[in-house]
C-alpha cells in the first residue's frame, strides 16, 4: 500500500482496498479516543504526528498493523 502511495493513489481508495475490519469510509473512521477505544501505541502515534502524514502503527501484542493518515 505504502507504495501505492508514493505513486500517487489515494489514501481513501487504498483503505478501502487494505481495510482489516471491512470497514470502507474510505478512511474516515470518525474515531474517538479513549479509554476503551484504541490500543495506547495507536493513540499515542496519532497524537505526535502531523496533518496530512502517513505513517505505520503496529500493535505486535495483538497483530495490528495500521497505515495511518493523519486528519486532525
Amino acid at each position: 500500500m505504502y507504495r501505492k502511495l508514493n505513486a500517487g493513489a489515494k489514501f481513501e481508495q487504498l483503505s478501502d482496498q487494505y481495510t482489516m475490519d471491512g470497514n470502507k469510509t474510505h478512511g474516515d473512521t470518525d474515531w474517538f479516543f479513549g479509554e476503551y477505544s484504541f490500543p495506547k501505541e495507536f493513540q499515542d502515534a496519532v497524537m505526535s504526528r502531523k496533518l496530512g502524514e502517513i505513517f505505520f502503527v503496529d500493535v505486535a501484542d495483538k497483530e495490528w498493523h495500521y497505515i495511518v493518515k493523519e486528519n486532525f
